[in-house]
């Protein structure tokens, strides 16, 4: 069957659970529909090893020729290599805030105590509250190293402090945060550098 408007309008719900509808001109193109009736353009192909899913888009808030549109894009990407999955997660995890990784770090880390929560929190936003809503992967060591100098001019002990607050989080973020091959959105910890240059 080739899906168009009139053959998946005219495709009912099942009793239970969901029913797939594959389309006979692009492979793995098709059309999930619930019992509810709810139905959604899907793609599925295997990549990497791994077979993967993924929605293009609920019928009616997407025609049916744009999601055949998307379907033969994802589909020229995964025959040149790419994964379409774990693009997307990659791409949300690249976005990932200083702010956001704070929050986190601190609901996972139930050791610590609320009052270092609190001054861990303080000192970053005293020291890099402009950091705070960008993404961790946007933090370099030169822009560390930068950092860590203004701050130790004003006190040394404040400019350590710091970056073992700042070295911790991105530690965490490393380790927390990672693609559906499980690699870390975080290389390395741009933090080290002040080791390296024996700040």
């Amino acid at each position: 069957m080739r899906l168009t408007k009139r053959t998946v309008d005219e495709i009912t719900a099942p009793a239970s659970g969901y029913a797939l509808h594959w389309d006979d001109e692009i492979k793995g193109f098709g059309l999930r529909v619930t019992a509810a009736g709810k139905k959604t353009y899907i793609m599925q192909r295997r990549t990497h090893g791994r077979d993967r899913r993924f929605t293009l888009g609920t019928h009616g808030s997407v025609t049916v020729e744009q999601a055949r549109k998307d379907a033969k894009i994802k589909a020229g990407l995964i025959a040149s290599g790419g994964d379409p999955v774990a693009d997307k997660k990659r791409a949300a995890l690249a976005t990932k805030t200083l702010a956001e990784v704070l929050a986190d770090y601190g609901e996972a880390r139930n050791a610590i105590t609320d009052s270092t929560r609190k001054e861990m929190a303080g000192v970053l936003k005293r020291y890099s509250a402009d950091w705070l809503k960008k993404p961790v992967t946007g933090i370099t060591p030169d822009r560390v190293l930068a950092r860590h100098r203004k701050i130790g001019r004003e006190t040394p002990a404040s400019a350590n402090k710091w970056g073992r607050y700042l070295r911790a989080l991105l530690t965490f973020a490393a380790g927390r945060y990672t693609d559906t091959e499980g690699q870390p959105i975080l290389a390395d910890n741009a933090v080290k550098v002040l080791s390296r240059a024996r700040s």
